[in-house]
């Protein structure tokens, strides 16, 4: 008898471990990161890498918490703890999140392409390639056959290279209506058709796909720029990201020999 008290306490035990280190919560923990010089992700060719300074990208921790992470960050100085709508958009999953902070990292890295090169004074080309899904409303048109990150790219045959173009042609259409569109998904374009309905939480009543997005679109340089940070998420790194690439298409060493960091 004893022998069973002592598995079942045990079996209890390991269920209170696996729910208070593996269990979600409706919490994000925020806490430091690290500092990266950042002509590791910027490489302009044929550039200028003879600067004695650095310019360095500071990065934040963010993930949604587990009860022990919450604990740990209660306690700790140096973490926050964040609600979720303070984090997520409304109805936004954690997949949509992840979605929307690489491509506002990948905003940030034409930005400061966009800026460098203007203030350089040298050639660009900038492409517009259709628009970013960011998020599916919950009941909308677009649920179940759309998907965070599914670029858009052609509307009842006419193709798709700025955000205008689908709202014109959807702005032209009533509730009950098909549309079919095409979609790039992992570099392999899918054949979608929808049926136009209410948007989801619209008010007053509006008809449409039931999606938010984000205009999709490159930069052609001369010379040309190489960046590479995909594992970084959000923003905050276009300042750091323009200096970088201004100081190695640029003679004069914009550092002056210190190591310049930009706190979020």
């Amino acid at each position: 008898m004893k022998k069973i008290i002592s598995m079942i306490s045990m079996i209890v035990i390991f269920l209170l471990a696996m729910f208070f280190c593996f269990y979600r919560v409706d919490y994000y923990v925020m806490k430091p990161g690290s500092a990266y010089d950042v002509n590791q992700f910027v490489k302009v060719q044929d550039g200028d890498f003879d600067d004695k300074g650095t310019f360095n990208l500071m990065t934040v921790s963010m993930f949604q918490a587990t009860p022990l992470a919450l604990t740990i960050a209660y306690f700790n100085d140096y973490q926050d703890i964040l609600e979720m709508d303070s984090v997520r958009h409304e109805e936004e999953s954690e997949e949509e999140y992840n979605v929307r902070q690489l491509k506002l990292m990948t905003d940030s890295q034409f930005n400061a392409l966009h800026v460098a090169f203007q203030k350089a004074d040298l050639p660009f080309t900038i492409t517009y390639n259709g628009i970013t899904v960011l998020n599916v409303l919950s009941g909308g048109a677009a649920d179940g056959k759309i998907q965070p990150g599914d670029e858009i790219v052609e509307i009842d045959g006419q193709i798709i290279h700025k955000s205008e173009d689908l709202t014109a042609k959807l702005s032209a259409k009533k509730e009950n209506e098909e549309v079919q569109l095409v979609l790039n998904r992992n570099d392999q374009l899918i054949d979608v058709t929808l049926t136009l309905k209410e948007i989801p939480g619209s008010e007053p009543k509006k008809i449409g796909i039931g999606i938010t997005y984000s205009q999709s679109k490159t930069i052609k340089t001369e010379p040309n720029v190489n960046v590479d940070a995909e594992e970084i998420g959000g923003p905050s790194a276009g300042l750091m990201f323009t200096l970088e690439i201004l100081n190695q298409l640029l003679d004069e060493d914009l550092t002056k020999g210190y190591a310049v960091a930009r706190n979020r």
